[in-house]
């Protein structure tokens, strides 16, 4: 019931069956996993990956072209127990699950499991062909040995036998029907927790199973993940172009810089060489598999380092990156318990401000400017009119609003078709009518399928990351401060509560050795005057005796806000006469011209 009332069936619907491009991430996960966690094909990895990728097309392209019934290999798979179900079913599987009592929703929901029906053929295709190609292979495998060993055919009984085993280990690639019981009802309310600890259970039952091949794994995964970093990276620095050799340098920094740590942690990164007309490079991204992800992120990082290093290029490795990846090969993180659930999702998303996914802003708001919530992404193209018209009508964030539903329907970057679906609302504020809306929403899905694969970086993760750091530094110098100024409010309330006295040297020496020299003169007088009158508002003081009036213009505006009330200002005035104290001239004209609202 929790599961359905946080929209945890339609984020699984939207998600998988009712996603046509499941198949594409989906697809690159079921390949690592038969490949490197398992000994059904060639322990070298790179013929292995060569021979299963020729036994998953023939297998999916007969999937596609030829009914289930018709199909040799998959009837004898599933009479040995391979029926099962497939990730890319759940969605359908969660929407055919509710009973819906009235006639329109009951008509709407037969609508959806069609619509899911279709949009899920290929991805379930995926799946099934690659259990097929394993059963292919482990049932020709172990009919060659049988007749290697006994010389002769396997009879009845015996083929039986061995169809049972490689039914056994068809499955085993990825069964999503395993999970104890506590892992599968906290599935219900946390959707692909489920999937994600049998995709853990996987390579560790390997390990068990096979610790040298498990090893032999991870060496030549991170062999090829280097590989796939140095030809990216060697066609990248081709193409940066520059006369002066320290500028090109800074280029391809930059253009590595403009990647987004989420997706050098998740995705094996492939630059083409090729640029956009704005100038950002192109590259294909390939999905790494949680388990691996570590490794080849490791991997990736040294050899961008060391690669660089050969050029003359200082290459810090991106710790971030790899904490990020870490995370991401747990199959139950910290950030989970906030991002798995949708509702609870959408709730972190809208009030923080932040990506629960990818751990980035919804709105950057301007340095040293207060937003309203009803002008966040106003006027942004990447926001549907939808949430232009409705969020600020009910004193909310568009950009948020959007950010926060889509944690529970997905975005278009995850099912293009949720372009239609917003089409088809946006067409009711669109004055042109629908026309125009569902020739762009066509356009749209065009452009979110190309962008699963393909992509561009982005300038601005520069300025983001030059952005976050500064204001963490900040951070960082002004808790200190705060810190300090805080300890001598208390030395001097604690030291004359007692009924005593700090001499003008010990107040000197208080001051000398908290602060700076430069700050020796403000804080003497800041604090003589909160020795004359403790019950003074502290934050009022911080204000008078603020050196640069742009910051105390500052204060003034974080502690009063647009406009002072008659009795805030009574307050002020108050504090003022007994400091013996007025604020600067200049200050209260950079208030009055930025953040009053008498400007």
């Amino acid at each position: 019931m929790i599961g359905t009332l946080t929209g945890a069936k339609i984020l699984r619907f939207f998600a998988t069956g009712g996603n046509p491009l499941f198949i594409i991430g989906n697809t690159a996960v079921d390949f690592q996993n038969i490949l490197f966690f398992s000994d059904v094909y060639s322990k070298f990895k790179l013929l292995g990956g060569a021979q299963l990728s020729y036994d998953f097309v023939r297998k999916f392209l007969k999937g596609v072209s030829t009914s289930n019934r018709k199909n040799k290999i998959y009837n004898e798979y599933v009479e040995h127990g391979g029926a099962m179900d497939f990730l890319s079913n759940d969605g359908l599987r969660a929407l055919k699950s509710l009973s819906p009592k009235n006639k329109i929703l009951n008509i709407s929901q037969k609508v959806l499991i069609g619509y899911g029906n279709i949009m899920s053929y290929l991805g379930e295709k995926s799946e099934l062909a690659f259990r097929l190609a394993v059963y292919d292979k482990v049932k020709g495998d172990e009919i060659s040995k049988f007749k290697k060993e006994n010389g002769r055919d396997p009879d009845a009984k015996e083929l039986d036998d061995i169809m049972y085993e490689a039914t056994r280990n068809a499955r085993e690639t990825m069964d999503f029907n395993q999970g104890g019981s506590w892992v599968k009802a906290a599935d219900n309310m946390m959707p692909y927790l489920n999937a994600s600890m049998q995709g853990f259970r996987r390579p560790l039952e390997y390990a068990k199973n096979n610790p040298l091949g498990f090893a032999n794994s991870l060496v030549q995964a991170s062999i090829m993940a280097g590989s796939v970093a140095a030809l990216s990276l060697a066609a990248l620095m081709r193409s940066v172009e520059d006369d002066d050799d320290e500028e090109k340098k800074k280029k391809i920094l930059d253009v590595l810089e403009s990647l987004s740590d989420y997706e050098k942690a998740t995705y094996h990164i492939i630059f083409t060489g090729k640029k956009d007309k704005d100038g950002e490079y192109e590259y294909y991204r390939i999905k790494k598999l949680p388990v691996l992800s570590v490794m080849s992120t490791i991997t990736e990082q040294f050899t961008y380092k060391y690669l660089l290093s050969e050029v003359g290029i200082k290459y810090d490795v991106d710790q971030e990156v790899i904490n990020r990846s870490i995370e991401a090969s747990t199959p139950l993180s910290p950030s989970d318990i906030k991002s798995r659930n949708p509702l609870i999702s959408a709730l972190i998303t809208y009030g923080w401000n932040e990506d629960t996914f990818t751990g980035e802003k919804i709105f950057r708001e301007p340095r040293d400017k207060k937003i309203a919530a009803t002008a966040e992404g106003l006027y942004d193209d990447k926001v549907d009119q939808i949430y232009k018209e409705i969020a600020p009508s009910l004193g909310l964030s568009p950009i948020r609003t959007k950010a926060a539903i889509e944690k529970i329907v997905t975005s278009e970057n995850t099912n293009p078709m949720i372009s239609i679906f917003y089409a088809s609302a946006n067409g009711f504020f669109n004055k042109d009518g629908y026309g125009a809306e569902f020739s762009d929403a066509f356009s749209n899905v065009f452009d979110a399928s190309a962008r699963k694969l393909k992509r561009f970086t982005n300038k601005d993760n520069i300025r983001y990351k030059e952005e976050d750091n500064i204001e963490n530094q900040e951070m960082i110098i002004e808790t200190d401060i705060y810190n300090k100024e805080q300890k001598v409010y208390n030395t001097i309330k604690n030291t004359y509560k007692d009924g005593k006295e700090l001499s003008n040297g010990e107040l000197v020496d208080l001051i000398k050795t908290n602060f700076e020299k430069k700050d020796y003169k403000k804080y003497a007088k800041k604090y003589y005057a909160y020795i004359k009158n403790m019950n003074i508002d502290r934050s009022v003081l911080d204000i008078l005796y603020e050196d640069t009036p742009e910051v105390q213009a500052l204060r003034l505006y974080n502690r009063y806000g647009s406009e002072l009330n008659s009795e805030e200002k009574k307050v002020l005035s108050g504090v003022m006469r007994k400091a013996n104290m007025r604020l600067s001239k200049q200050a209260i004209y950079i208030y009055n011209k930025k953040y009053s609202n008498r400007k």
